[in-house]
């Protein structure tokens, strides 16, 4: 069977967002491969709700790490080496946030098999293969990836690019849920632990923005990018209790944060509504707005690709049209 293992990052509760996008791209593999969906968390305590969140989105196996370690993180990897070794899944599936990327790195070197960082889409192809697709070359590019050599194939993926959708199950049922204590693992039997953490300090990126928790997002793109345009967009925005985010070309000229970007090379999201003004569409963008669930965008060129992606189409300068909005509530 091809298994596909979905792993949490630690003190992550079962049901987060992006567990919960990870666990539905993985049923979706594992329907094909006639597998299991495991997913192996470092949280300790399985709260009800999540572990019935966590079946109904795919989950068909629970593994929770418990217990004190002098290295928490150590011991998740030893204790995820080991039970890698022991199942060999197909697939290993990380966030590419917070630890994951430590995790996912080192286990690659531990296992010796192939890793794919900041993914965008995981799928099979006509052979069965999974194939791997991530940006390159400046964004410029979609790699798609292939493992040649090894049965273990892993990748850490961008939060966002997966819709978290139910399954199909029906309420009531439960996972199998196995706790596995920290004093069962030796550490110091695996490598991996490659350096000494001196001291950990604890930074915010100034003017960092969450866009994961909007409904409503208002997208800013090159038509939109003079001062009294933007002013108009913000204000809009709070009228509306709406997100901002906005297209690369912005950032580019300094004009908003990275942390409002959207697309390869920013954020991944997926609002009930997406509004694109003055956006041409690029595939690069559309890639981080494909789960948006209504897409409305506003463009004076009618021959902008963004209105083949579009549910609803605005002929008009999204200057005007801005100007409006405000006008209007």
């Amino acid at each position: 069977m091809g298994n596909i293992y979905v792993v949490s990052n630690p003190a992550k509760r079962l049901d987060e967002p992006v567990n919960l996008e990870l666990l539905s791209k993985a049923f979706e593999l594992a329907q094909s491969k006639n597998g299991m969906v495991v997913l192996i968390s470092m949280c300790g305590d399985a709260f009800e709700e999540a572990v019935a969140d966590a079946y109904l989105h795919g989950a068909d196996k629970i593994m929770l790490l418990s217990g004190q370690a002098a290295d928490p993180l150590t011991a998740y990897i030893c204790f995820l080496s080991q039970q890698i070794r022991v199942d060999v899944p197909e697939c290993v599936l990380f966030s590419d946030e917070g630890a994951g990327k430590e995790i996912s790195s080192r286990l690659s070197v531990i296992l010796d098999c192939g890793l794919t960082a900041d993914c965008i889409d995981v799928y099979l192809d006509d052979s069965d293969e999974y194939v791997f697709a991530r940006t390159a070359l400046s964004d410029s590019v979609v790699a798609k990836i292939k493992g040649k050599t090894g049965k273990i194939k892993m990748a850490t993926v961008k939060r966002g690019v997966f819709f978290s959708k139910p399954c199909g199950r029906e309420k009531g049922g439960s996972p199998q849920v196995m706790v596995c204590e920290v004093g069962k693992f030796d550490q110091n039997e695996i490598p991996g632990r490659f350096y000494e953490i001196i001291e950990e300090i604890s930074v915010q990126k100034p003017g960092d923005v969450d866009l994961s928790q909007s409904r409503v997002i208002f997208c800013a793109g090159r038509g939109v990018n003079d001062s009294e345009s933007l002013e108009s967009l913000f204000a809009a925005a709070e009228k509306l209790g709406a997100g901002v985010a906005c297209t690369r070309c912005l950032v580019d000229e300094g004009i908003m944060p990275r942390s409002r970007q959207v697309g390869q090379s920013g954020k991944s999201i997926s609002p009930q509504i997406y509004v694109a003004l003055g956006v041409s569409g690029a595939s690069q963008h559309l890639v981080g707005v494909k789960n948006a669930d209504f897409v409305i965008a506003i463009n004076s060129d009618k021959n902008a690709p963004i209105f083949a992606f579009a549910d609803l189409s605005i002929i008009s300068d999204a200057r005007i049209f801005l100007k409006w909005l405000v006008a209007k509530f």
